[in-house]
């Protein structure tokens, strides 16, 4: 049997960017400003996974992680950031149970 020889090359390559900037979610956006520690938003999205149509701010307020000021000014700050991404919905048409829906609330 013939000892074969193999020598492998490896380039190396520097990745800049792998993944397009992903906009943080209100959650991330309350840990960042140290409303919530992470365990504490775990449990907010645990109870806003349990009780639906709850919002997180609601959620962590409700759970006493939060005061309700410091979660609606934060939230008003979160709306104006400038790298969020917007579209208009209006310019899509709902199918007629969901827009039987939307009337009723």
């Amino acid at each position: 049997m013939l000892a074969r020889s193999l020598v492998m090359e490896t380039e190396m390559i520097e990745l800049r960017e792998l993944v397009a900037h992903k906009l943080s979610a209100f959650g991330e956006f309350l840990v960042e400003h140290a409303v919530l520690d992470r365990y504490q938003l775990f449990r907010v999205l645990q109870m806003q996974d349990r009780v639906p149509g709850a919002r997180l701010g609601q959620c962590a307020v409700a759970l006493g992680y939060a005061e309700r000021s410091a979660v609606e000014a934060l939230h008003a700050r979160f709306k104006q950031r400038d790298d969020m991404e917007t579209m208009t919905t209006s310019a899509f048409a709902r199918e007629p149970e969901i827009a039987i829906i939307y009337a009723l609330t």
